[in-house]
């Protein structure tokens, strides 16, 4: 069941607050010594990122996750169209092949352990879309094939959708080449060079490790089709051709 009525009222506020009419608009941050905004994609590293930079710029976290980064107010966030007045500032982001990305989203956010003292209560809890903490990945993909992109949380957006919404970047780097990609970056705009890692596997013992356990034979052509624009414009088909 979808709780369209919140969900309107969230797009709406977003849209007059943000000048993006979503459930969740599109994050950056900006840091202005460098001239540069840097987008924020859900499950593509985002915390190491987050922290790396903020190593550069006295921005500290705690172990062991480092969540507590994503939080600290000394952030200048921008979200939506309030990036326009920098549009002479360089954007940076980061993809990841989009159905990896959706395994760690249902692995982190979905499969919920009650012990797990990094979160509150169940991540979708609140969330318009009635999302059950512990159901299959084959429900969750056939819940998430049928959001529009204005109405998906960040962890499951069309990465595509994501960053071409607001502005196009001036450089897209990959998870999958993090070690190059993020080098080439840091030299760039003086960040360090290794990029830490935080957010350690705490998933479910049970659960696979390889993304490719998840998704049936039916399963898979599905999540192709849900995000065909991010493997082509990304460049994920030969990836998908290993499965």
């Amino acid at each position: 069941m979808v709780n369209y009525l919140d969900l309107g009222k969230i797009c709406f506020k977003n849209w007059l607050k943000y000048g993006q009419f979503a459930h969740d608009p599109n994050e950056y941050i900006v840091l202005h010594d460098r001239r540069l905004l840097v987008q924020i994609i859900s499950k593509v590293a985002c915390t190491s990122i987050k922290a790396t930079i903020g190593k550069a710029i006295g921005i500290n976290y705690q172990l062991p996750s480092g969540l507590d980064i994503h939080r600290n107010p000394k952030w200048h966030n921008l979200y939506g169209d309030q990036i326009k007045p920098y549009s002479n500032y360089k954007l940076i982001c980061f993809v990841r092949n989009p159905l990896a990305r959706l395994v760690s989203c249902y692995k982190q956010k979905v499969v919920f352990d009650p012990k797990n003292s990094e979160f509150d209560s169940y991540y979708f809890k609140h969330y318009p879309f009635s999302i059950k903490a512990n159901e299959s990945f084959s429900e969750f993909l056939n819940q998430v094939i049928n959001i529009n992109d204005f109405a998906a949380d960040r962890h499951f957006k069309s990465q595509y959708h994501s960053i071409f919404k607001n502005r196009e970047p001036d450089f897209i780097g990959k998870l999958e080449n993090i070690k190059e990609d993020w080098e080439y970056i840091a030299e760039r705009y003086d960040f360090p060079k290794r990029l830490l890692r935080l957010n350690p596997n705490n998933n479910a013992k049970h659960l696979p490790d390889q993304w490719q356990a998840y998704y049936s034979d039916h399963d898979f052509d599905k999540a192709i089709k849900r995000f065909q624009i991010d493997i082509n414009e990304f460049d994920y088909k030969q990836a998908l051709i290993a499965k």
